[in-house]
């Protein structure tokens, strides 16, 4: 018998293949920090360990590393895991994480209840040749994904997309945004760096430095920002397309005000020393860092992407909205705001009370309901291999 049969509270075991630097991630911590300890015991499982945000789970939470790599053996792990504290509840977030839990629950006799949340767009993101690994996925996503009990989307655009491939979800989804900061966020931000000199505007942008950030847009902005004011562009962030954007960089005659700072365990001091804060994606789940820069009191420009930029940010109220894929859109709207100290304060003080709506207390709320009415408000669950 588990020891939490005997007790009240909801046991909801977290699970996540690995606690990588990226907002999906990010969000998935917060939830599980600010999940209410009078009604729920959480409990952490981890695929593996060397994650860049491992060292963010706090002491006093239970937490299981698997150490395993491949897809079945993580579903092997998590299985034993399961029927060894027999929870009530299986939560996870990314589609791989999603589908490890998925599988790990069907040999169950009596399963765990099982909520799993979305991050992205599936159909944009997993497309490709039918053999492909996207392929796969979203094939998986489409054959699996219906067994949950219910299905989180951080995003009404990303719900509609995920239901466009998998109907059947209907009946078994729900929009909740992401917990997009919390009180770490605003302390964090206040550590103070040392901006560039004489004054120079300075423009920040957070993500992983891969296709889908657009940052080869937002270069090609620069120059045009370049000839009217002496802007610097910090990029935070790591990833694969680091050696590319250096080369665009370099030939764009950009190397004395454009740097790549690469992944860094608080960016909010970054965002918060900005003037513009800039998300030029090509396409979005939610977009977590818009509403951590608004919470830090920087004005925003973003890209209108699919999905999640429309739904947090009012165009010229709490931020400036430009198409996708657009330099000289987006060069135009960070001068602008740029050169307008009153649209400026607006889109700070507006975009400071619109980043309230998703703090992380608020989310973990509205998940902690979601948890209650799919186990039970008093869970009684037995699990048998």
């Amino acid at each position: 018998m588990s020891k939490f049969e005997s007790s009240n509270k909801t046991h909801v075991m977290f699970y996540i293949n690995a606690l990588n630097g990226g907002g999906a991630e990010m969000h998935f911590l917060r939830l599980l920090v600010n999940l209410d300890p009078a009604r729920f015991h959480a409990t952490l499982v981890v695929g593996r360990t060397g994650g860049a945000y491992d060292q963010r789970v706090p002491d006093n939470v239970s937490t299981i590393y698997l150490e395993e790599k491949s897809h079945w053996k993580l579903v092997r792990g998590l299985r034993r895991v399961i029927v060894k504290d027999r929870p009530h509840l299986l939560f996870s977030v990314m589609d791989n994480a999603n589908l490890v839990c998925l599988a790990a629950t069907r040999l169950l006799r009596s399963p765990p209840k099982t909520v799993v949340g979305v991050q992205i767009p599936p159909s944009v993101q997993y497309g490709g040749p039918w053999w492909s690994r996207g392929a796969v996925l979203l094939r998986s996503i489409r054959a699996l994904y219906p067994r949950a009990d219910c299905v989180v989307a951080l995003s009404r655009g990303v719900q509609g997309d995920l239901l466009s491939i998998s109907p059947a979800l209907a009946d078994r989804s729900e929009v909740i945004y992401n917990a997009g900061f919390d009180k770490d966020v605003v302390a964090q931000s206040r550590q103070v760096i040392e901006r560039p000199p004489d004054e120079q505007p300075l423009l920040v942008a957070c993500g992983r430095l891969t296709r889908q950030k657009g940052f080869p847009y937002l270069i090609n902005a620069m120059v045009e920002i370049r000839k009217r004011l002496p802007a610097h562009l910090w990029i935070v962030g790591e990833g694969e397309d680091r050696d590319a954007l250096t080369r665009q960089i370099r030939e764009t005659g950009l190397s004395s005000c454009v740097r790549l700072l690469g992944f860094q365990q608080n960016p909010y001091r970054f965002m918060s020393a900005a003037d513009v804060f800039i998300l030029s994606s090509l396409w979005e789940g939610f977009g977590n860092v818009i509403v951590e820069a608004m919470a830090c009191g920087v004005p925003v420009v973003s890209t209108a992407c699919p999905h999640g930029p429309e739904e947090i940010l009012c165009h010229e109220e709490s931020g400036l909205l430009v198409p996708v894929a657009d330099s000289r859109s987006l060069a135009a709207a960070v001068l602008r705001v740029l050169d307008d100290d009153q649209l400026r304060n607006r889109l700070s003080e507006v975009g400071q009370r619109r980043a309230l709506e998703f703090s992380a207390e608020q989310v973990a709320r509205s998940y902690e309901a979601t948890f209650l009415r799919v186990v039970g408000e008093y869970p009684d669950v037995r699990i048998a291999a």
